[in-house]
């Protein structure tokens, strides 16, 4: 076990005590235990992957952001910097600075920043002690005057400061602001709740944060305890926060008090904790092994990329994205589908203690769906291809024309879409090249769809049309963008969130049909509230573990007058007595919808 002599800065805003620290130029020197007097990077293999402060602001720090490890390793080839902060003091009315409190476009920001007016669109809170805030990298915070606080955080001291209220530096010079920096790091969403919230409860161990970068729990100790280092990868850390007491395993003990922090290798099996007279209070935080995953819950993720042999997750509702690869027994446990894995999955994973693209997460186990969209493979030794799963709403954009509408693969989807009781918005888009030129068409479309119980919207991401209902449909969780090449769907997006950057592609000339230019399977967050899942261009649609005798059942409006056919069970094609062919007749079903219907009873025939 190690202690270490405190690192005191004095800063333009307050000071700050690191406790431990790998960082260069700042490590912390073993003031007890085994090599007292020696560098942690002389005791540790490699950086030490943590770095944990006591924080005392006597004025607002400065709002700032940090980057994620992937745009950290890109610009300044090191990790970024995930953190969080644990209240130990606050003055009355002293507060702090967590996100976003509306949605921002990267082109607001930036407009607000050079007026002073950022401040405005930022989520304030009160703050008392034992308030605990996570910050992920790319959340806007800051530290308000009055708060005293723990950080613990990643050992990285990368920081892009935002706004500094035109204040001068310790040298009587502004301090330098990283404005188009920080434009590529933020995280531009709104969250309904930035705190984080737990119960306290004496002598037990209480989870705060689990995290890929970190775990940390709480003690509030009054008696003995023992802490099992089994589940706690290469070390533990005790951070005491009030109190005092020592910490103890087979080789002696330390003593700790309030502001003070405790380094074990997991050489042992456990520690014994014991308090003083006073209690002690304190945090205990350690990187959880990623690979044998014994001890510890399964850590679980969703699925938000798919690049064929590689995937991208991240551990929503947090945005954090990280690499990941397919363990081979999960391959071979494909079945009939040519993707074991599908944006969309909730998975498991193990993962080493820094995960990038040398180092990428293993997924383990993918949990079951709750739905999917799955039509049939083009790859004939499958059967099928999962497009997407677990979603809330289906999005299904189309066009009248440039590229001209296919009813029956848009009815192909809308099956699928019923088969696994996803909810269905269709989407006629580019409404301004088709509602002054043929409104009677596009009335006829929407008449079709509406009486059979869909919602169609009208949009436009040129003029904006019907983005603003479209953008409360997408709040509602995961949404699936899916339809033919060529309709617009990444300019949907586009328009929906100008901050996300999907790939926009131009019609073919010679055939009026779109492009494949969405080559991947991705889920974007969208800054007012929800994800969308956009998806490479659909040419062909054909329906999987679907019986001929079953389809009808998927069509509402036959669904809901074929009690009334005179036999039971009724093909509704040339029966006499039928109740669907006599609403066909009658103008309450319609026909174009009738002929999908009969299209789908062919077998092997794919629509385009």
């Amino acid at each position: 076990m190690y202690k270490f002599d405190p690192i005191l800065k004095t800063l333009v805003w307050g000071t700050e005590s690191w406790v431990l620290s790998g960082v260069p130029g700042s490590e912390s020197i073993v003031s007890e235990g085994p090599d007292k007097g020696r560098k942690i990077s002389e005791i540790w293999p490699g950086e030490f992957p943590l770095l944990i402060k006591f924080i005392d602001a006597r004025r607002d720090l400065s709002i700032q952001v940090h980057p994620d490890d992937e745009l950290a390793a890109k610009r300044h080839s090191c990790r970024g910097k995930t953190e969080m902060w644990y209240i130990t003091g606050a003055e009355k009315g002293a507060s702090l600075i967590s996100g976003l409190k509306v949605p921002l476009t990267p082109e607001e920001y930036v407009r607000r920043v050079s007026e002073g007016s950022i401040t405005e669109v930022l989520a304030s809170h009160e703050v008392h002690p034992g308030d605990v805030f996570f910050l992920p990298a790319g959340r806007i915070h800051a530290i308000g005057g009055g708060c005293r606080l723990a950080e613990i955080q990643q050992t990285s001291d990368i920081t892009y400061r935002i706004y500094d209220y035109n204040r001068p530096g310790l040298d009587g010079k502004p301090r330098q602001l990283h404005t188009e920096q920080a434009k590529d790091a933020i995280d531009y969403r709104v969250f309904p709740d930035y705190r984080t919230h737990y119960e306290a409860c004496p002598d037990k161990e209480v989870l705060l944060i689990d995290c890929p970068q970190f775990r940390t729990t709480r003690l509030d100790l009054t008696k003995p305890f023992r802490k099992s280092l089994a589940a706690c990868g290469d070390f533990l850390v005790l951070v005491a926060l009030e109190g005092g007491g020592t910490i103890e395993d087979t080789e002696g003990k330390l003593d700790i008090s309030a502001g003070e922090a405790v380094l074990v290798p997991s050489r042992e099996s456990e520690v014994v904790i014991v308090p003083g007279k006073e209690g002690l209070n304190l945090l205990a935080t350690c990187i959880p092994p990623r690979e044998s995953g014994e001890a510890l819950p399964k850590t679980e993720a969703v699925v938000v990329k798919n690049a064929g042999s590689h995937f991208l997750l991240s551990c929503l509702p947090e945005w954090n994205p990280f690499p990941a690869v397919l363990r081979g027994r999960v391959r071979l446990n494909a079945g009939n589908s040519t993707n074991p894995v599908a944006v969309g999955d909730k998975v498991s994973f193990e993962a080493a203690l820094v995960t990038d693209r040398e180092h990428p997460a293993v997924i383990t186990e993918v949990h079951p769906r709750s739905n999917y969209v799955i039509r049939r493979s083009t790859n004939l030794s499958r059967q099928s291809h999962v497009i997407a799963s677990n979603i809330s709403r289906a999005f299904i954009v189309c066009t009248l024309y440039f590229p001209e509408i296919k009813l029956p693969f848009l009815d192909r989807l809308l099956v699928t879409c019923e088969v696994y009781k996803i909810p269905v918005t269709i989407v006629l888009n580019k409404a301004d090249l088709v509602c002054s030129e043929v409104p009677d068409e596009v009335e006829h479309f929407c008449n079709i769809y509406r009486s059979a119980g869909y919602e169609v919207i009208l949009t436009s991401a040129r003029t904006g049309e019907g983005l603003e209902k479209l953008r409360e449909r997408v709040a509602e969780g995961v949404c699936l963008f899916s339809g033919e090449s060529g309709v617009g769907k990444s300019s949907l997006v586009k328009a929906l969130d100008p901050s996300l950057d999907p790939k926009i592609g131009r019609i073919s000339d010679v055939h009026l049909q779109g492009r494949h230019t969405t080559s991947l399977y991705e889920m974007y967050p969208v800054s007012s509230g929800g994800w969308i899942i956009d998806t490479p261009g659909l040419r062909g649609f054909g329906l999987v573990d679907l019986e001929k005798e079953e389809i009808f059942k998927y069509f509402p409006e036959m669904l809901s007058v074929a009690d009334d056919c005179r036999f039971v069970p009724c093909t509704h094609t040339h029966e006499p007595g039928c109740a669907v062919k006599r609403a066909v007749d009658e103008g309450t079903i319609s026909a174009e919808r009738y002929n999908s219907y009969l299209g789908m009873l062919e077998e092997d025939k794919k629509f385009r």
